[in-house]
């Protein structure tokens, strides 16, 4: 959770924001309490990735300087932040210090409807009696999720590039409370031999296969999971593990490049990337190690 706070140095301001920020931590969320920065790089770095990764916008606006009417302006660059949530489409929750002039700044356009309060104390009671109403929930994320379920677990099956082979399997999770995650694509991303020590290669352009579906891309309904094809290893071949990509899974009579395989024995390091249209992008690393037999094959994400 993303909270957007006035906070005026050496003021009470700074101490409610972190009580706020303990009362949704004791709540089940991860709140991000934003500091105002006066660089372009600590707003691209700081305020616009931790916007991107937040599910939820709280906004807190303080009173700050009094207009001639006797009301009083809000805080400038919470309004800013503000902005780009709406402009994100970020759920948001809009709490303002009575006195604040009423529709001033951006307030005036979105019709937010903002919660007044005039006890500054009590306002992180408030703020988690409001959202324990609400349907704000603390148990997900705009997210997917890339997992190995079982360290253990894989298929033998007598389709494969050279007669019988075993298939392991990476899992994909949408984690999102009711939003369908459309157009996921999976791909190697990297690899590296660790033992031996061996130079990195890129995989940009291997695309891997979903299970039991012909098609590239894939939707993952909300709080659901699809499998794709990460590693194809040969019954006859034990050192060799193929990436189930689009290429050689429609093909198998015709042996892939050596771009597509590893050989081992071995330990490698293999970062993987899953794409989506409307999620964003995320990458887990995994370790496989080769031996001389299918026992010993281990495929295992990085803890």
């Amino acid at each position: 959770m993303f909270i957007s706070c006035g906070q005026t140095r050496y003021s009470e301001e700074e101490r409610i924001a972190q009580d706020v920020a303990a009362e949704l931590r004791r709540m089940g969320y991860d709140p991000y309490v934003a500091i105002e920065e006066h660089t372009f790089e600590g707003v691209k770095d700081n305020i616009f990735q931790k916007l991107k990764e937040s599910e939820y916008f709280l906004f807190i606006d303080f009173k700050r300087e009094e207009f001639k009417d006797g009301t009083h302006r809000g805080s400038l660059f919470c309004h800013q932040e503000l902005a780009l949530a709406v402009y994100l489409s970020m759920d948001l929750m809009v709490f303002q210090e009575k006195g604040v002039k009423e529709g001033d700044g951006i307030l005036g356009s979105i019709q937010a409807n903002p919660i007044l309060f005039g006890d500054r104390d009590h306002l992180p009671i408030v703020i988690a009696a409001k959202i324990n109403e609400s349907n704000w929930k603390s148990d997900w994320k705009n997210k997917l999720v890339v997992q190995r379920n079982d360290e253990s677990e894989f298929k033998d099956a007598a389709l494969g590039i050279d007669g019988p082979s075993r298939w392991y399997h990476i899992t994909v999770r949408n984690v999102h409370k009711d939003e369908m995650a459309h157009d996921c694509a999976a791909y190697v991303k990297s690899s590296k031999k660790l033992s031996p020590d061996g130079p990195p290669n890129s995989y940009e352009s291997v695309q891997l296969k979903w299970q039991g579906i012909p098609e590239p891309n894939i939707s993952i309904a909300q709080n659901s999971n699809r499998n794709f094809d990460a590693l194809i290893i040969p019954h006859k071949q034990s050192n060799l593990a193929y990436f189930g990509s689009l290429w050689s899974a429609e093909d198998f009579k015709t042996p892939p490049s050596e771009k597509y395989h590893l050989e081992g024995p071995g330990e490698f390091e293999l970062n993987f990337i899953v794409y989506s249209s409307n999620f964003p992008p995320t990458q887990s690393k995994f370790f496989l190690q080769l031996g001389d037999t299918l026992q010993d094959v281990k495929f295992y994400k990085s803890t």
